[in-house]
């Protein structure tokens, strides 16, 4: 395999990865807190061993991971053209002989993720407390 097609098909196996990620419902993922990765590493792993479609992965990992919605709704266009793309065999040798990678990549998405969000929701708290602060800066003018 040559190493742009490799990369290629990694990105692949990753993004269903991540979709599968995403979509796992959030009780599922802090019922089993403490062994998450190590699962989600042995499931897709096991998933993709059991098959030799990337569909009957997909589906049998969202029954095992407690997927409650593949990806977001900006992933559909990536995902249907993963599933349709006719590598299923490339994208699932990966998933089976890489699954630490992957999961690896996953993770760090993941943490990416995480901290855009605790990026956001300090600019919000800022914001407020900014607000706040100005509004009672306003209210202390009137009572004069």
């Amino acid at each position: 395999m040559a190493q742009t097609e490799r990369e290629r098909t990694l990105a692949m196996a990753t993004e269903i990865a991540w979709a599968l990620w995403r979509g796992m419902s959030p009780d599922y993922k802090r019922r089993y807190a403490r062994v998450i990765w190590d699962q989600f590493q042995s499931r897709l792993q096991g998933e993709a061993m059991a098959t030799s479609s990337l569909g009957t992965f997909v589906n049998s990992a969202c029954s095992k991971l407690g997927v409650v919605s593949l990806g977001r709704r900006d992933d559909l266009g990536t995902l249907d053209g993963i599933l349709n793309s006719g590598q299923d065999r490339l994208v699932l040798r990966l998933l089976r002989e890489e699954t630490a990678l992957i999961v690896v990549k996953v993770r760090l998405m993941n943490e990416e993720r995480r901290a855009e969000i605790e990026a956001l929701m300090d600019d919000y708290a800022q914001e407020d407390a900014l607000r706040e602060a100005q509004e009672g800066g306003a209210l202390d003018g009137l009572s004069d």
